[in-house]
């Protein structure tokens, strides 16, 4: 599965290379802009990917620790949402964070990758223009993140295996582009946290997928800020 997530790229890159190469065919100037825009949409795919397969290799061989530090709720979440501004631009954000959430003592850039890859789900596989719920609430020592689209939902029979690498449904991914590593990654960057992910779905209806974190102990917690 990696080498043909690694070969398909490379080989639209080759082909438009070797075609502006040809020496005995002249191509329009809209032409030649059109095959160097594939050839850099092609880069840039490969080049998440690999940076992806790497990112999830040092978590698997527990190679990247996790640089903890005091998070504000509310700037994990609001961090996410700016980075992901121009891909949720058309879309009504639904965003709910309970008043009064602790402080979370985790990677804040880690956490919020895994933010990162959720809202970029929500967005992929739900129509334009459909609204995107993200909420955060307390649940007795945890914190729950949610985050929720109204897109074509995922089978029951495959609801657990999406967290594998390169796993990716049938018909569901149709004409979606990805590397099947994001909910992969997600699952180690929370499960390095102490956390769990999961994830509530009817096809046609939608999904949620949902991460837990951990609290500190109540003595830390009470000497760290709180964000509302």
């Amino acid at each position: 599965m990696v080498s043909h997530e690694l070969r398909t790229p490379l080989h639209h890159i080759k082909g438009f290379a070797t075609t502006l190469l040809q020496t005995d065919v002249e191509w329009d100037e809209a032409t030649q802009r059109d095959f160097l825009e594939s050839i850099n949409r092609e880069a840039d795919r490969l080049s998440n990917l690999v940076e992806k397969i790497l990112h999830l290799s040092r978590l698997e061989a527990n190679g990247l620790p996790m640089e903890k530090e005091w998070c504000p709720v509310n700037e994990l979440v609001d961090g996410a949402l700016q980075r992901r501004h121009n891909l949720i631009a058309d879309r009504p954000i639904h965003l709910h964070l309970e008043p009064d959430l602790p402080a979370l003592y985790a990677d804040g850039r880690e956490i919020e990758v895994v933010l990162l890859n959720l809202i970029e789900n929500a967005v992929k596989y739900s129509p334009s223009g459909t609204p995107i719920a993200l909420s955060v609430h307390r649940y007795e020592d945890q914190i729950i993140f949610s985050v929720a689209d109204q897109g074509i939902g995922i089978p029951p029979e495959h609801q657990e295996r999406i967290f594998e690498r390169f796993y990716r449904v049938n018909g569901r991914t149709h004409r979606v582009a990805g590397t099947g590593l994001g909910l992969a990654i997600c699952k180690r960057i929370v499960e390095a946290h102490g956390g769990h992910i999961w994830v509530e779905s009817k096809p046609g209806v939608g999904s949620c997928f949902q991460f837990s974190l951990p609290l500190p102990k109540t003595d830390e917690e009470d000497t760290h800020p709180r964000c509302g």
